[in-house]
């Protein structure tokens, strides 16, 4: 028998942790610490969890990873608390129609469509070869796609070819980092909250402000402690110059938050903290690690800025591919009608 658990409903929690650890190759950064993380920086009150599995009998085989919110005129919309929605399927499932799951899936988004109402709802499906289900759902029902780029290095490949990969300053500069800097790796086993605060209050000092809450960084050392991030620390005379923060699952590992002093060598602060993280995600058995968005002159709206075109070389010196993700937006007219599908 398929049928559907909503968030709320007696067996969700069970069923959705079930499904999401079944999958090796899960987005990081939709574990359940994660989503309490960018649920506490998106500063929005009132999230009302929409989220929902479909199973098999007793086996969860596809899950839904959303959430509505009004924004400032009173619209509702839909998001992961801010981030895209997300969707994870059983590897097994991937590659074919699952006939009743997806007339189940169909069924539950167009009723959310016409329930709830919102006016806009996000989504991504990460590495495009095939179009999920939900993205297919979304573009019938009037969602516009757009491409997204991402630069994601190949782990396996080993650490004479990961260095081969780096362009020849960054091989520099990684040396550079390697002879100046004590870097340390701290995860489950060695992060206290007080190195968290540290790293907290160097990213104030870069940033010349606090940016966000104190509950953000205590739950960025809870995401930490659950083992599903690590930190590389870098000190010079004892003194905490670098830091960056990434957040992994047993196959992926993303370059997340990081903060590095200014001083004369603060260009060449960096390297090195990536450059052990890539080694230490390896070490881990990772196999790709992403660090992270990819603009280029002429693509996007707004037109990125030159800041942000020099943060895309940045990440590009650590080699690497270039991979696509499709970002589909579905803004709904106040006056659409849906017919919602019979599961």
């Amino acid at each position: 028998m398929t049928k559907i658990l909503r968030f709320g409903d007696s067996g969700f929690s069970e069923k959705w942790d079930q499904l999401w650890y079944s999958v090796d190759s899960r987005y990081p950064l939709y574990s359940s610490a994660s989503m309490a993380y960018y649920r506490e920086y998106s500063g929005v009150q009132g999230w009302d969890d929409i989220s929902f599995v479909i199973c098999q009998g007793d086996l969860p085989v596809y899950g839904v990873l959303m959430a509505l919110h009004k924004d400032g005129s009173g619209k509702n919309n839909v998001s992961a608390f801010g981030m895209p929605v997300y969707a994870i399927a059983r590897p097994e499932l991937e590659m074919t129609r699952r006939g009743r799951e997806h007339k189940l899936l169909k069924a539950e988004i167009e009723r959310i469509l016409c329930e709830l109402a919102p006016a806009r709802v996000l989504f991504q499906d990460y590495f495009v070869c095939q179009l999920s289900d939900l993205g297919d759902i979304l573009l019938q029902n009037g969602g516009v796609a757009s491409p997204l780029f991402t630069q994601v290095v190949d782990l396996t490949v080993g650490e004479e070819m990961l260095r081969q990969g780096l362009t020849k300053s960054y091989k520099w500069c990684v040396n550079w980092g390697l002879k100046h800097l004590n870097l340390t790796v701290l995860d489950s086993n060695s992060m206290k909250m007080e190195d968290m605060e540290s790293f907290r209050q160097l990213h104030i000092e870069v940033a010349g402000r606090e940016t966000r809450s104190l509950q953000s960084w205590a739950l960025q050392y809870e995401m930490v402690r659950r083992g599903e991030a690590f930190a590389v620390y870098g000190t010079i005379a004892g003194e905490l110059v670098t830091a960056a923060l990434f957040v992994y699952s047993p196959t992926y590992c993303f370059y997340g938050v990081s903060a590095s002093k200014r001083t004369t060598q603060d260009k060449l602060l960096s390297h090195g903290v990536l450059w052990k993280a890539m080694l230490h995600a390896s070490s881990l058995g990772i196999t790709q690690f992403e660090t992270g968005r990819q603009d280029y002159p002429r693509q996007g709206d707004p037109v990125p800025t030159s800041k942000e075109l020099g943060i895309s070389s940045f990440k590009r010196g650590f080699g690497g591919d270039t991979f696509v993700y499709l970002s589909i937006v579905l803004d709904v007219p106040a006056d659409h009608s849906f017919s919602v599908a019979v599961a």
